[in-house]
């Protein structure tokens, strides 16, 4: 495999999971709107929880990419299972989507790349 399909397959589904995170930062945004003081500081921390997750995910991809496929599948398999049948399909689309193909690039990576490439 060429140095620059490996640097690829090292460094898209890093990018693309730290884009998902800050797509879910998107929501906690209406926290501004809380009365109080502290119910604002309980729903911004309950409205980063999945947005920590997918970062903690990224780190562990970081690592070790099948790790990071394994964690990422487990989101979005874990999203749908929570939230199935309230939404059109779209928005589960929009939702577990990219979490399901930052899985699959972590997976791809770690298929055809091996281990990291050398410097």
């Amino acid at each position: 495999m060429s140095k620059t399909l490996a640097e690829v397959l090292l460094w898209t589904p890093r990018v693309l999971g730290i884009i998902v995170a800050l797509f879910y930062v998107i929501p906690a945004a209406h926290v501004w709107h809380e009365p109080g003081d502290r119910n604002r500081v309980v729903a911004l921390l309950l409205n980063l929880v999945p947005s920590l997750l997918v970062a903690a995910s990224v780190a562990l991809g970081w690592r070790s990419r099948p790790l990071g496929a394994i964690a990422f599948l487990v989101l979005g398999v874990a999203y749908l299972a929570r939230f199935w049948g309230r939404f059109p399909w779209f928005t589960y689309a929009i939702a577990a989507g990219p979490l399901f193909l930052v899985s699959a690039l972590f997976l791809v990576g770690h298929l055809l790349g091996g281990r990291h490439p050398a410097p």
